[in-house]
């Protein structure tokens, strides 16, 4: 397990090329397509894949507790073959997992068997009263049944699948307005003794806001480590806006309630995957990729880092010079966005960037 090897105290091990395969576009819904992916990770020498397995509280694989997603092909097991089928290349699988974000999109498009409709009182709301944000609609952290459930789900999928890791996605609020459900405000006045509704400003709602997400990256860790002791978790975390000289400053910590840097030094964590999603081609923005890789290993707690570059963002010679950027900057390694066929990633670019990864000696 690389991420396990990595994590290691002083443990050396070949650089960290990887990849997400979102459910969001063709790359993991049926045979052909899974095969299509693992043959240009192969071709880009990549060694681990982040496995899309619950992009909006559905499942990319059978036998689950939420229902399937829409578009697989009927009987067939996405994890599993994928899992198959890298495992012959010498490539690893990680459960990648939208941890809040339970929809994105027409709320009506929903089936009655989903999450939003079977159980609507854990969903985050917004001080204005919106349930759907920018990013999509999420649940609370501060619903101890949606947690709960959410843990559920990922140990489901850790006991039955020989995934090699685990990465939890969107632990985090949608913005510093939300988190406003009558069972998070409920229990907030009930800890802290506090008798009027909370401003999205005051630092003690903040901090119970945050203390919320850490509590249950906590709960995931111990429910996964009872079945996998061993199972390498990580985190696909946000890097938006400047770079602060104080992590009390990023806005991840500040207005998202993800406390990242606090996760890796209680070893909540054992890698980090920052977002470093910037256009290379715009200088303010290419100043913050590197500020951002500056300052990632100091907040690291030791635990290793691989730094997410977006395919969206960039043509194939972007993504390329970022990776190069972050290899100068000796981090333990990258991660591509995304690596599928879909607005994000055309088959044309991800053949550009694995014919471009391919060429080169991974050290």
């Amino acid at each position: 397990m690389l991420l396990l090897a990595v994590a290691s105290a002083g443990a050396e091990c070949a650089q960290v090329r990887a990849a997400w395969v979102s459910g969001w576009g063709k790359g993991l819904y049926t045979r052909a397509e899974v095969d299509r992916t693992i043959a240009a990770a192969k071709q880009a020498k990549l060694n681990v894949i982040f496995f899309d397995c619950r992009k909006a509280a559905d499942a990319h694989y059978l036998g689950g507790i939420e229902p399937v997603a829409k578009g697989v092909e009927p009987g067939f097991d996405p994890l599993g073959y994928a899992i198959e089928r890298a495992h012959l290349e010498g490539i690893e699988v990680h459960a990648w997992v939208s941890v809040y974000r339970v929809w994105r999109g027409d709320p009506n498009l929903a089936g009655p068997k989903h999450l939003l409709n079977t159980h609507p009182e854990w969903l985050s709301y917004s001080c204005f009263g919106e349930r759907r944000s920018s990013d999509g609609t999420f649940v609370n952290p501060g619903a101890p049944e949606a947690t709960a459930y959410t843990t559920r789900v990922i140990v489901d999928i850790v006991t039955r699948y020989d995934v090699d890791g685990l990465q939890l996605d969107f632990i985090r609020y949608p913005h510093a307005d939300w988190g406003y459900s009558a069972i998070a405000l409920r229990r907030y006045c009930e800890q802290t003794g506090t008798r009027t509704r909370p401003a999205p400003s005051d630092p003690k709602w903040r901090e119970w806001k945050r203390r919320q997400v850490t509590l249950h990256v906590a709960e995931i860790r111990a429910a996964v480590h009872r079945v996998k002791p061993r199972l390498p978790i990580s985190a696909a975390t946000i890097c938006w806006g400047d770079c602060p000289s104080d992590f009390g400053g990023a806005f991840a910590y500040r207005h998202l309630g993800q406390d990242w840097k606090g996760w890796l030094a209680r070893g909540l964590i054992d890698a980090n995957c920052p977002m470093n999603y910037r256009r290379g081609g715009i200088a303010r923005e290419a100043g913050q990729f590197g500020k951002w890789l500056a300052s990632l290993r100091k907040w690291g707690g030791g635990k290793p880092v691989y730094v997410g570059v977006a395919t969206y963002l960039n043509g194939a010679p972007g993504v390329l010079r970022q990776i190069d950027e972050i290899e100068r900057h000796r981090m333990d390694g990258f991660a591509v966005f995304s690596f599928n066929e879909s607005d994000l990633c055309s088959a044309k670019m991800r053949k550009q960037i694995a014919d471009g990864l391919g060429g080169r000696s991974s050290r």
